[in-house]
């Protein structure tokens, strides 16, 4: 900083002496920062100021201060305001409240507050053209929050029949494949007892031929008596006369 301090023999020395202290106090280090800050402030907060000055300035319709603002007056428009005049201010808050808009974005707001505004002046438009279950005279966040106390207890329940459906299919799964275990295990068990039924009445059958044909085998048999003398002689008698009448009844 330039400091243009004209001193003149013609001055009291007070005025002198009280120029050079405020000289020396504004050149010293510890001042040296604030004296060019406040001589020379950076663009940043230039910018800064004359964003906000023209945000101000460019926004006919601010946002209600009132923690909880009803539809007319989000759209500061009377209470027998028309549909035309609702849709005209719709398209206006829409310019200025729009997240991407040359206002939002140049204001310090943080995105979630915007984006909440722009919501609360969509449910707005939605109650006072009829399309909402919603007086005009309801604040917005109230509404806002009985919807999402509706939204959140509708999907509560569609979980739990999602839940239950699910459970049902499961259980219904599980009892299939348990009776098909079930009829496969019979079916293998059932075929494993016939085989080894079969396998011991054949081996039954098997242990009887042979108990019988070792019985017939090392069973004592009875002795074979010779013919009687009476039925060996008169046998010997007929081989005779058979001879005699075949040689003409000559000796041999």
């Amino acid at each position: 900083m330039r400091l243009n301090v004209i001193t003149s023999a013609a001055r009291p020395p007070r005025f002198a002496l009280a120029v050079a202290a405020a000289r020396r106090n504004l050149l010293s280090p510890s001042h040296h920062h604030q004296a060019i800050y406040i001589s020379r402030p950076t663009g940043h907060s230039v910018h800064c100021a004359n964003a906000s000055t023209s945000s101000s300035s460019a926004n006919p319709y601010p946002y209600p201060t009132q923690a909880h603002p009803t539809p007319h007056q989000i759209f500061h428009l009377p209470a027998n305001a028309s549909l035309q005049d609702v849709k005209a201010r719709y398209y206006d808050l829409v310019r200025i409240y729009h997240p991407d808009s040359p206002i939002n974005r140049a204001s310090a707001l943080p995105p979630t507050l915007v984006h909440a505004r722009f919501q609360s002046i969509s449910t707005a438009y939605d109650v006072l053209r009829g399309r909402a279950r919603l007086s005009p005279s309801q604040p917005i966040e109230t509404a806002r929050r009985d919807h999402d106390l509706g939204a959140a207890m509708w999907k509560a329940r569609q979980r739990k029949r999602a839940e239950l459906a699910y459970g049902e299919g499961v259980v219904s799964d599980k009892w299939k494949d348990r009776m098909m275990l079930g009829a496969i295990l019979c079916t293998v068990g059932a075929f494993i007892a016939q085989t080894i039924s079969t396998r011991r009445q054949a081996s039954a059958a098997s242990v009887r031929e042979y108990a019988q044909v070792r019985a017939d085998y090392f069973s004592p048999r009875p002795p074979i008596s010779p013919p009687p003398p009476s039925a060996s002689r008169s046998a010997d008698s007929l081989a005779l006369d058979g001879d005699k009448a075949a040689s003409g009844g000559r000796p041999p």
